[in-house]
């Protein structure tokens, strides 16, 4: 039996930094922030609820097919599926 699992495939971007927001707000101008900051490190993780879901059936052995709107980024996650054996091929 095939399985479609219809959902999201994104990208989470974790940033740490290790100082406070609070120490970079200025008071009497909340109004309107603008803020930058340095962040020490910058982790990507893979992701999305359909993603997620495609990613624990494959790791549970079975062949889901995932349909999800995707971006130009996609190729380096589809890579990373194949070469985990979570997904055979795409269509």
């Amino acid at each position: 039996m095939k399985v479609a699992v219809a959902g999201s495939v994104g990208g989470d971007h974790i940033m740490s930094f290790g100082g406070k927001f609070t120490d970079s707000l200025v008071a009497g101008s909340l109004a309107k922030v603008s803020l930058s900051f340095l962040v020490d490190t910058l982790e990507i993780r893979r992701g999305g609820c359909g993603a997620n879901i495609a990613f624990g059936m494959g790791a549970l052995g079975l062949n889901p097919i995932l349909i999800a709107a995707v971006g130009k980024d996609w190729v380096d996650y589809q890579v990373w599926l194949i070469a985990m054996a979570l997904i055979p091929h795409m269509f």
